[in-house]
Parts: structure tokens; sequence; C-alpha cells
């Protein structure tokens, strides 16, 4: 009987042994890797924002991709979050600006954010554009001495004995003198994005598509989509949204009717010369915008990559993958990929 029990004893000692064993050498394991690959599993895990750490982006807007004839302008991890510049011909790269910021173009031109600046980019040169009187702002466009942007505000609600919320506000403002900011809307809805196209500025939220009047502030809810961004080259305006037969992209016609323009969607789209481009499960897929009816064709299939932004110009498609953020080159008439920028 006793030596049952001192079998048992030692039975449990040797397993409990093991799993100790175990848990040591998964611990040393996790460890050593995290130390070898640290930069792309916090940038697997964690591609947006995280100002403490310098393998990722420290400023939303900070991942954009933005072509002009044939310069790509980019923040390049590697320079400290610089703003650069990379010749599609030549491939030499410029710092352009020493400083983290936002990169964004829009139907009027390719602007960098920084801090409370705003700057627009000529070829190689940043030109001083305005100053926005306001914190955690995010721009939305400049036309014709006007700037307009989205805040988020702390405000109150009556309703609940006067309770914090969280507001979302659209502002313009007029640069050319001293002119005061002007709000255009507010609500406690989340705003996802605004894109001011043709004079007309329209508003994606959690309720639906919306096109605000900027001189009464009126809304007006062109569809009830759920969707986060759109895409636009300042002519045309689209976005994801759902009916029956599952998530399309439709576009925002000058008229205010809402067209569906695909019948898939993918992970990311770009609009240029008329044509919406796009990557699926299948490859990089086309639409012809002027078509009366949907339109789309496969140009060719592509990795299944994780792509994270995407730019259409002459010389091809620009990719930035949500892995590592390594900018791309896809040849648009072989469809040939190749890394032409490491991170």
């Amino acid at each position: 009987m006793k030596q049952t029990e001192r079998l048992k004893r030692e039975k449990r000692r040797r397993c409990f042994a093991i799993i100790l064993w175990s848990i040591v050498n998964i611990s040393l394991f996790a460890a050593v890797g995290y130390k070898i690959y640290r930069k792309e599993w916090k940038q697997y895990w964690n591609p947006a924002v995280d100002d403490k750490c310098k393998d990722n982006f420290t400023v939303y807007g900070q991942e954009n991709l933005a072509v002009s004839d044939e310069l790509l302008y980019y923040c390049d991890l590697n320079r400290e979050n610089a703003l650069c510049s990379y010749h599609l011909k030549t491939k030499e790269v410029k710092v352009l600006k020493q400083k983290a910021g936002a990169l964004k173009k829009t139907g009027s031109g390719i602007y960098y954010i920084t801090d409370s600046v705003v700057y627009r980019i000529s070829g190689e040169e940043l030109c001083f554009v305005c100053n926005i009187p306001a914190e955690g702002f995010s721009f939305i466009d400049f036309y014709e001495s006007v700037v307009y942007w989205t805040a988020k505000e702390r405000g109150t609600d009556e309703t609940k004995t006067d309770s914090p919320v969280l507001q979302h506000s659209i502002y313009m403002q007029n640069v050319a003198g001293e002119n005061e900011p002007r709000l255009l809307s507010r609500s406690e809805g989340m705003v996802y994005d605004v894109v001011l196209a043709q004079q007309n500025i329209y508003v994606m939220t959690r309720n639906g598509v919306y096109e605000l009047e900027s001189a009464t502030g009126e809304m007006t809810k062109l569809s009830d989509s759920y969707s986060t961004k759109f895409y636009s080259d300042g002519i045309h305006i689209l976005f994801e949204g759902f009916d029956e037969e599952g998530k399309s992209y439709y576009e925002i016609l000058r008229n205010g009717q809402i067209k569906k323009q695909t019948v898939h969607t993918g992970s990311v789209a770009a609009v240029f010369q008329e044509y919406l481009y796009y990557i699926d499960d299948d490859g990089v897929k086309v639409c012809d915008l002027k078509a009366v009816i949907v339109q789309e064709e496969l140009l060719f299939e592509m990795p299944g990559r994780p792509w994270y932004r995407m730019e259409v110009c002459e010389q091809g498609i620009i990719l930035r993958d949500s892995v590592l953020n390594h900018i791309w080159f896809c040849d648009l008439n072989s469809g040939v990929t190749d890394c032409m920028i490491l991170q």
C-alpha cells in the first residue's frame, strides 16, 4: 500500500515537472521570438496609432499614399515618420518634412497636416495653406480660400441632467481675412468620413450617407447604407453599400441620386480617370464609371496579401500592406507586383 502511494506521489511530481518545464520553454520561446520579430508582431496586431512605438504610425492618416505626375508621397517609418517623395522613374527618395503628420489627397490637391498647420504639396515643396484653430481636428479639404475640418468636442446632454457627451462637429473657415470658424453641423452620432466634391459636402455617419448644405447646415440623407470611407477623385464619389445581393460600391451622382456601380467590393479601392479599381479575393478588378449599367472586369489575379491603402496612377497601382507597411508597385499591364519601399 505504501509503495503504491509512493508511486502515485512520484507520478504526480513527474507530471508537475513536465508541465513546469513546458511552461518555462514556451515562455522562453515567446520572449526570444518577440525580441527577434517584435516589429512585425507590433505592426500585425496594431498597425494603427501608438505614439510610443516608432514601428507604427503615430498620426491617423500617416498610412496614406498620394501620387502626382511621377512622384509618390508617403510617410516613411524608417526616417522617424518623415514625409518623403519617391520618384517613380529614378527611384530617388527625398525627405520633404522631418515631422510626423497626416497625408491626404483630395480633389483640390495633396496636403500634409502636422500639428495645427496645413501644407499643400507642390512637387517637392510644401506650401503653407493655413492654421486650423482646433485641437484633435481632421482636415477635410481646402477650396477657394475656405478650409473645412471635423473635430471631436466635449458637450453636455441637456435631456440627461447635463451629462457629458462626445460631439462630432464640422467647421468651415475663410482664411482670407480675419474670419472666425463657422459651425456647419454638430451631432452626437459618429462621423466617419467627409468629402468635398464639386462644391458639395458629403458626410458618412453610422446612420447613413448625407449631403450637407454649407449655407444652411441642413443635412439631407442620401442612403441608409452603413459605411466608413468615401472613395473620390474630386468628381466621382463612391462608398460601400448593402442590398439584397450583398455589398457593392455605389456612386453619388450630381443630382443626389445613388447609382450601383459594382456587384462586389474589395479590401482597398481607388478612383482614377473615371474608373474604379479595387482588389478582392480574385485579384484586381476595374469598373467603368461612365457605363450605363454595371460593368466590371477582372484585370489579373494577385497575391492574397492584406492591403492597407491603394493609389492608382498612369504608371500602375501602388499599395501599402497592413502587416509591415511596405509599399508595393503593381504593373497594370502584366500584373507583376514588387516591393518598392521597405518599412
